[in-house]
């Protein structure tokens, strides 16, 4: 199962109007965005005050993240390929399709880490265990509840735990048993 966040092109709204002058506004009388197209730039037209501001254009198969920093002041992208302009994505779209995409692999994750037979302990910048897998249960005789969100060195010795040195030097660690502490 592959996992990706979606490319523009999927979000994109197609419901709105361009105007390639400010006289076809008042014949437009559309409640769709409206969008001006100048030169090579387009202006959106704020519907309470009436004052254009310019939007940023991106192409159809730029990534997410891309997107968004192109969205960081702006509530509008204009989409488009190959200079034909297919239609816009909002704040909104985005944030709907980055959560979607959270909770699948959120999902996918939790079915790995719940079903697994190893023993897998992960731990965050504070040295709290955030994971916790039966595998390790059953290896040190301690339960999920007593140790999720708590200090790993309230059970192992700081020495005896590589997983410290592996989170400090940003390395992975395989096939290595932490050891637990003789109280």
């Amino acid at each position: 199962m592959s996992f990706h966040l979606s490319t523009l092109k999927e979000l994109i709204i197609e419901d709105f109007v361009i105007v390639t002058s400010k006289k076809e506004i008042d014949a437009n009388g559309t409640a769709k965005p409206l969008f001006l197209k100048q030169n090579e730039k387009f202006l959106l037209l704020n519907p309470e005050n009436h004052n254009w501001t310019e939007v940023e254009c991106a192409e159809s198969d730029m990534c997410i993240h891309h997107a968004m920093d192109k969205l960081k002041n702006a509530s509008f992208l204009l989409v488009q390929e190959q200079g034909n302009l297919l239609g816009y994505v909002t704040c909104f779209e985005l944030f709907q399709s980055i959560f979607r995409s959270y909770r699948e692999l959120r999902a996918f994750y939790d079915t790995v880490m719940d079903t697994t037979d190893a023993s897998v302990t992960a731990i965050d910048m504070d040295e709290n265990i955030c994971i916790w897998t039966e595998g390790a249960e059953k290896i040190f005789s301690l339960k999920k509840e007593e140790v999720i969100g708590k200090n790993i060195q309230n059970f192992f010795d700081k020495d005896k735990l590589v997983i410290l040195n592996a989170l400090k030097e940003g390395k992975r660690l395989l096939y290595k048993q932490h050891q637990a502490r003789s109280d």
